[in-house]
């Protein structure tokens, strides 16, 4: 049904639904999320982040196989709207709780220092993978 400024109503609410939604992926490949960082509590890690987008309306947190970056793992891509952003080294409980309560305030524009230190832009190849939710899984709340 068109507004009176000819725009399909149920199109901008679809539109708006995307700009609020955030997804997380989590790599959890070849070498993230395995002993190559055996210091790190991988399902710690899961379990944090999955609180995060728990209590977000429009939230999930997928698990994925290898996204390719591997010199920068553990890596998270953040899908926020139509930006994905690219977090890489997230190996301490830190950087995991400044990127989940980034997420819990919905992943604002504004990164915080501790994530900004950490943002990269991958290879082009690689984003690709990050729209193919085929290969990744739900992980569901707990």
């Amino acid at each position: 049904m068109a507004d009176t400024d000819g725009v399909d109503s149920d199109a901008r609410l679809r539109v708006q639904r995307r700009a609020d939604s955030v997804s997380m992926l989590v790599c959890r490949g070849c070498c993230c999320g395995t002993d190559k960082h055996d210091d790190v509590d991988h399902v710690a890690q899961v379990d944090r982040l999955q609180v995060a987008v728990a209590g977000r309306r429009r939230a999930k947190l997928y698990t994925t196989n290898c996204l390719g970056p591997c010199e920068r793992s553990n890596v998270v891509v953040v899908r926020s709207g139509s930006e994905r952003i690219w977090f890489g080294d997230v190996l301490d409980t830190a950087v995991t709780a400044a990127l989940a309560d980034w997420v819990e305030a919905g992943a604002p524009p504004l990164l915080p220092e501790r994530l900004a230190e950490r943002r990269f832009v991958p290879d082009d190849e690689n984003h690709e993978d990050v729209d193919d939710l085929a290969s990744v899984e739900a992980v569901e709340a707990g």
